[in-house]
């Protein structure tokens, strides 16, 4: 048959590969290409033939608009370069480098040919809210369309009208005549349905149950391998693991039936662990951390150095501000006992009366010393303050009082440190301002060991 097979991909591996080999399996009889996007440099594929492109797109009239994400944002781009390179051919078929071809497409490129449809995609409607693109769609279109087009089958004439439309368009945005760029799944059915082309449902040919944007797809799961069907988006393992902690709540890991824990459990947890440990971390959720990677408190010796008792565990700040970081009252305590020395100040409260800020040690230890940073821009506004304990976080013992004038040191290297002579037993410990005012410490360590059993104290 008189078509054009192109697999779309900008990057190639052995995942990438795997998925190449299906697509053009499934079309035996077409012309294969991968149409590769080599804008970052060579891809190196040498298994197909190569048609080679970048995002520079204006050597065949068409504008490369947004830069830096041209090629994304105009998919319909694909085909016009494909009929540039590869003239004479009555269909052009394109399929994304993340989907799974399990069907023979043959008998569909058959049809089209038969009944003169111009164009074979999933999801033609109508645009309407709240579909993501219908703004862009009414703002571009009288008669707005929208689509999904991670795979496509258009004919010559569709693929001509398409890009004679783009190119008049873009001389248009270029003088300012266009408020917005139309974005491609609103751009083909609405200028193809003006234009009068005809249109068929991929759903007519295969199984699309798993051709969806979301939610994400392992190439090693029965969803991508189902015979007789097509499925979206599937991505090698670890490109799987890395697209789910980034493309959801992280947290959602410690709910089972959740997408996020019914997608990594079933993996070795050496292999998602350390992201998930760096997602917990980036949101500042010291209590995800802990849950994931306990950090429990050493045993007590007589040698043993000190041991920050609250590094990266859960934390609250009493307030927040207009000068906070977040308006969530833990990620803003976070920033006082986290991974990382924060600029300034780690946490900053509204002014109150007695703010506070506290540390949850997730075990009942023995404290012996707590050093505290000052901000350092402002360290007149924290001189006296309490230091206090809790077995339960409501009932609170002070265990230190400072009542004089000296400043509390904002030096990252002579911390503000105060040694208990007699260790006291917490859960919890606190930090509250004496008086009126406002509360921004930039680091608190508190330092101890695991609580010996309750007789041995």
């Amino acid at each position: 048959m008189n078509y054009v097979a192109a697999f779309r991909t900008y990057t190639w591996d052995d995942d990438i590969r795997e998925l190449a080999r299906r697509f053009f399996a499934a079309c035996p009889s077409a012309r294969q290409v991968v149409l590769a996007d080599e804008t970052r440099g060579p891809l190196g594929i040498t298994e197909y033939e190569l048609i080679s492109h970048t995002e520079d797109t204006s050597a065949i009239g068409l504008i490369v608009e947004p830069p830096g994400s041209s090629l994304w944002y105009n998919v319909d781009y694909g085909p016009y370069i494909l009929r540039d390179r590869l003239p004479g051919y009555a269909y052009y078929l394109t399929s994304e480098s993340d989907l799974a071809v399990n069907a023979d497409l043959e008998p569909m490129v058959r049809t089209a040919m038969d009944r003169g449809i111009d164009i074979v995609t999933h999801q033609v409607m109508p645009s309407a809210p709240p579909w993501h693109w219908h703004d862009n769609a009414a703002a571009c279109f009288d008669n707005p369309w929208r689509s999904i087009l991670f795979f496509m089958l258009m004919s010559d004439r569709a693929v001509d009208t398409l890009a004679a439309t783009r190119r008049d368009m873009g001389a248009a945005f270029r003088r300012g005549e266009l408020a917005q760029w139309p974005f491609c799944e609103p751009f083909v059915p609405s200028v193809g349905m003006r234009a009068g082309l005809s249109f068929a449902e991929i759903s007519e040919f295969v199984d699309t149950k798993h051709l969806n944007y979301r939610p994400r797809i392992a190439l090693d799961d029965p969803k991508a391998n189902k015979p007789g069907a097509l499925a979206h988006s599937v991505l090698g393992r670890r490109p799987f693991i890395r697209s789910v902690i980034a493309e959801n709540e992280p947290r959602d890991f410690f709910f089972p039936g959740s997408d996020v824990h019914e997608a990594l459990i079933r993996y070795p947890v050496e292999e998602y662990e350390d992201q998930l440990h760096a997602a917990f971390a980036a949101r500042s959720d010291h209590a995800a951390m802990n849950r994931l990677r306990p950090r429990p408190a050493p045993e007590r010796s007589p040698d043993m150095p000190d041991f920050d008792l609250a590094l990266c565990k859960p934390s609250l700040v009493s307030s927040t501000s207009a000068w906070s970081r977040t308006d969530d009252p833990v990620r803003e305590a976070a920033g006082a006992n986290g991974a990382q020395l924060l600029d300034d100040h780690g946490f900053h409260t509204n002014r109150e009366r007695e703010p506070w800020w506290l540390v949850d040690l997730l075990e009942d230890c023995e404290v012996h010393a707590v050093t505290i940073i000052n901000r350092a821009g402002q360290t007149a506004r924290f001189v006296n303050f309490y230091v206090e304990s809790s077995a339960d976080s409501h009932q609170w013992r002070i265990e230190h009082v400072k009542i004089d004038a000296h400043d509390v040191s904002a030096d990252p290297a002579s911390p503000h440190r105060v040694d208990f002579a007699e260790p006291f037993r917490a859960r919890f410990v606190r930090i509250r301002l004496m008086g009126s005012g406002i509360l921004h410490l930039r680091r608190v360590q508190v330092f101890g060991a695991k609580a010996p059993p309750d007789e041995e104290i």
